[in-house]
């Protein structure tokens, strides 16, 4: 059986230059960003997805166990894989500091 979040997705079109709102959770809704320094590295994500040229962010609310965003999408790329790198990128930062 799919998750109820598939539903949301199979008609969803990404456009460039519309505004998006997304709501994403930790992986077992985890506290994760409890702490100070996995914030900032969320936000810089953020950061480097809009200097990269993929979104323009209006606003943003980190909460403990997930994340808010208000952004423009700027490119051709599908909402889906922008939303992916940057949830890619943040957990690759994050494991990286983990293993230094």
């Amino acid at each position: 059986m799919k998750p109820h979040s598939y539903k949301l997705r199979q008609h969803r079109q990404s456009c460039i230059n519309n505004y998006y709102s997304v709501t994403t959770c930790t992986h077992l809704r985890t506290k994760l960003f409890e702490d100070f320094y996995s914030a900032r590295t969320l936000i810089s994500s953020l950061k480097h997805s809009d200097s990269n040229g993929l979104t323009q962010t209006i606003c943003f609310v980190i909460m403990p166990d997930h994340m808010h965003w208000l952004f423009q999408l700027k490119t051709q790329q599908p909402l889906s894989s922008v939303i992916a790198k940057v949830k890619g990128r943040t957990s690759f930062l994050l494991h990286k500091d983990k293993k230094e």
